[in-house]
């Protein structure tokens, strides 16, 4: 396994003091320089695991859970406080290899929506997202012809599905149609598969403004049939290392150094819990484009304050991205989808209240952070 430390320096005695209590621990032990910290454009190294409440047999254990269950091809980073806390991968990757990081492009796709209603460019997001793709791919249901922003966002849409907007499903399609209409706030997007969709868009209003490295293009398949299939999507490949730069811009709520891509009420709704119903235990706890960690049901070993986004990336590769606000930390994770004894799917029931693949990365994460909360 290769592996580096890095560490933060601030006090994190009050923010620990009472188990789960974190949101109002860290505003009162909050520092104004870890605030302002970003990378420019690599992440900042410090050095010691302590200064950021963390141990050095902490970072030690990570890495060797990852090595014990990632097989050979896996990527991790951790960023505290705006430091990198740890850095690390198998013998067949690197924290600098960039990957098709699935259903991440789902959070981007969100971030352009934030900076379009930041500029005006939309100003309303309960607007029939339609209004923005001219001649747009037509599905066999009526239902489709007017879906909001806001829908699209909460996956309340059910595009190519029969049933009306207003309930939660997972629809990739709808993400892919989801996509053309917010490039539509930007540019002209028009016809049944446009030349112009959102890769550009996101390149120029964020990965650029926050110095990230990422390649941004599109599937060119057309639409499918199933709702559940992806169609002319947007592709995010990204390594870990950049991929946190995305979790990091969420995690100081749309600020980067001296700009604003998105406002700080949008970040409140989009880390809103939509679909709090979880009866008959199906996919729920939902935000914009985000798995939101209601009463601690997704990660029980989270603060309920956390959030996060699952991809299967092509060929077979997973990549989970998670944001813990009251404990100022973005973890990523990438590797292939079984580890090489095919013990551990990395994203397994990633939808289901079992969550068995983002749950056991999550509580490692935890103590990794705060190893002496319990």
């Amino acid at each position: 396994m290769k592996s580096r430390v890095f560490t933060s320096a601030r006090a994190r005695a009050l923010a620990l003091a009472i188990p789960f209590c974190f949101a109002a621990a860290h505003a009162a032990a909050a520092d104004a320089a870890a605030l302002d910290r970003f990378p420019d454009p690599d992440w900042p190294v410090v050095p010691a695991p302590v200064a950021v409440g963390s141990t050095d047999a902490s970072v030690a254990a990570y890495g060797a859970w990852l090595s014990a269950h990632g097989g050979t091809s896996w990527a991790s980073v951790v960023i505290k406080d705006g430091y990198l806390l740890y850095s690390g991968s198998g013998p067949r990757c690197d924290v600098r290899l960039k990957n098709d990081c699935g259903s991440i492009l789902k959070p981007l796709q969100a971030t352009v929506l934030g900076a379009a209603l930041l500029q005006g460019k939309l100003k309303n997001i309960d607007e029939n997202a339609f209004d923005y793709w001219k001649n747009p791919h037509l599905t066999k249901y009526a239902n489709d012809r007017v879906i909001t922003f806001r829908e699209f966002a909460q996956y309340h849409d059910r595009w190519n599905e029969p049933e009306p907007p207003g309930t939660l499903d997972y629809n990739n399609s709808s993400a892919t149609a989801a996509g053309y209409c917010i490039a539509g706030l930007f540019t002209d997007v028009h016809g049944e598969k446009p030349a112009n969709g959102i890769a550009p868009i996101a390149r120029r209003e964020v990965m650029e403004k926050i110095h990230a490295d990422w390649g941004l293009w599109h599937w060119t398949e057309d639409f499918p049939p199933a709702s559940w299939q992806d169609g002319p999507r947007l592709v995010l490949d990204s390594s870990v290392y950049e991929l946190a730069k995305l979790g990091y811009l969420w995690l100081r709520r749309g600020r980067w150094q001296g700009t604003r891509i998105f406002s700080e009420s949008f970040y409140r709704d989009a880390v809103t819990d939509w679909s709090p119903d979880d009866s008959g235990g199906k996919f729920a706890h939902y935000g914009y484009w985000w798995f939101i960690n209601t009463k601690r049901l997704h990660l029980p070993a989270m603060p309920p304050d956390a959030f996060y986004a699952y991809g299967w990336g092509e060929p077979k590769r997973g990549t989970l991205l998670l944001i813990v606000p009251s404990l100022d930390v973005v973890a990523v994770l990438s590797m292939e989808r079984l580890s090489d004894d095919g013990k551990w799917d990395v994203i397994k029931n990633a939808r289901g209240l079992t969550n068995d693949g983002p749950r056991p990365w999550s509580a490692e994460v935890m103590k990794l952070v705060a190893p002496e909360v319990r």
